[in-house]
């Protein structure tokens, strides 16, 4: 029943999602920063007792980004907090986003039961996994980079590095 119950809340996500971005809701149109907060505040509860706490840390320059940047921001923060939510067990979830002179970064940390990192991300296709796949493509798509951390009972941490397009402020 409970695996049920998570297999329609990720369709009811998707669903989410897709409608959003048709409609308009995103980075671009309301800036990176409302869109993260738009996105924390509408997720369901995780699978335990208590929903886990989300943390935003978000430098208010956030939204000078580029919009491949803040697309890509968007799409990886929303992706590493709904896998916190699905599979970690969570108590807390941390989002930071931050402005540097030359890059940006963002960081989705959870204090979840983790997992073992395969050598290879792409090893995550071999159980139809392809949310960190994704990420990482588009994290590369423009130049970045991503820092996975995961173990057996120490939480997991998604980090990502993105140039600053030129001409951004």
């Amino acid at each position: 029943m409970e695996a049920t119950r998570w297999q329609v809340l990720d369709v009811v996500a998707q669903l989410r999602t897709l409608i959003s971005e048709l409609r308009g809701d995103h980075p671009e149109k309301f800036g990176l920063l409302a869109a993260l907060e738009g996105y924390v505040t509408h997720l369901p509860g995780g699978g335990g007792a208590a929903p886990p706490q989300i943390r935003l840390h978000l430098d208010p320059q956030g939204d000078q980004f580029a919009p491949p940047v803040k697309w890509c921001l968007y799409r990886v923060a929303r992706e590493a907090v709904w896998n916190a939510l699905k599979y970690a067990q969570a108590r807390t979830i941390r989002l930071t986003l931050e402005w540097h002179p030359r890059q940006g970064t963002l960081w989705v940390v959870d204090d979840g039961c983790g997992f073992c990192l395969p050598a290879e991300v792409q090893e995550f296709a071999a159980s139809h996994r392809f949310g960190l796949i994704g990420i990482v493509e588009q994290v590369e798509g423009l130049g970045g980079q991503v820092m996975l951390q995961s173990g057996p009972g120490r939480g997991t941490t998604v980090g990502v590095r993105l140039p600053i397009a030129e001409g951004t402020p």
